[in-house]
């Protein structure tokens, strides 16, 4: 950390403004509150070097090459070239700054008309490959399964029911089990009311399942007024 310096360059419409050097004389301990926002600054200049290429995919007269959030990166072409270019872009900065190359969560999807067109792996020097992504395979972004015609519905559901089963079988008293459901499991579906046109049939088919699973795990039983499970515990006492 000694040998470690940097300058900053405020850039402007009639040039540029540089600072002398500056010696970095500490780090940021764990946990510092500053962590998150000098990390972005790290990776500012990286959004920076994207643009520079003019690679992207253009719509409504705007080139989009990349969305950033965090750590989290996707890149868009128009082409396999393209993506060559984004991808070596991206890999000499991880390497001028030693930030690991996320190989094992990467993958490359290529489209042609709307449609998912099979290509092989983007082979960027001996030891990087990014692999094509498969037709019955998927990739995740901030935590959402995507792909070609991806049926998040069920996926949804499925992730669901997981979750569910998880806090009923669990030793929890019954008032921390509905804790659990309304924080733990509930949160999945309700992610996604503003992307996925729920049906009010479907929403009923969940509430029936949960209810079934209830009753097989002895959490309510199959005689008792089911309108209770939707009161507050404070009204249902009274």
């Amino acid at each position: 950390m000694k040998n470690w310096q940097t300058n900053l360059i405020l850039r402007h419409n009639d040039g540029k403004i540089q600072s002398d050097t500056i010696s970095i004389s500490c780090g940021i301990f764990q946990g510092d509150s500053f962590s998150p926002l000098a990390f972005c600054l790290a990776l500012a200049p990286l959004s920076t070097l994207l643009k520079e290429t003019g690679c992207g995919y253009e719509i409504l007269k705007q080139k989009i090459s990349h969305l950033f959030y965090m750590d989290d990166l996707k890149l868009y072409s128009k082409n396999d070239n393209q993506l060559e270019m984004l991808l070596k872009t991206l890999k000499s900065f991880s390497d001028d700054i030693k930030m690991t190359f996320g190989l094992e969560k990467c993958a490359k999807a290529s489209f042609r008309k709307g449609k998912l067109f099979r290509e092989s792996n983007l082979q960027l020097d001996q030891e990087t490959s990014i692999k094509e992504l498969g037709s019955d395979s998927t990739y995740r972004c901030l935590g959402v399964h995507e792909a070609d015609g991806i049926r998040h519905e069920k996926i949804i559901k499925k992730e669901y029911l997981r979750r569910l089963r998880s806090v009923l079988n669990s030793e929890l008293n019954s008032v921390n089990i509905f804790k659990a459901i309304n924080s733990f499991a509930i949160p999945v579906v309700s992610y996604s009311f503003n992307i996925i046109k729920w049906t009010k049939q479907e929403i009923k088919q969940f509430d029936t399942k949960t209810r079934k699973l209830m009753t097989i795990n002895k959490i309510h039983h199959p005689r008792a007024d089911t309108e209770r499970l939707y009161l507050s515990r404070r009204v249902d006492e009274v």
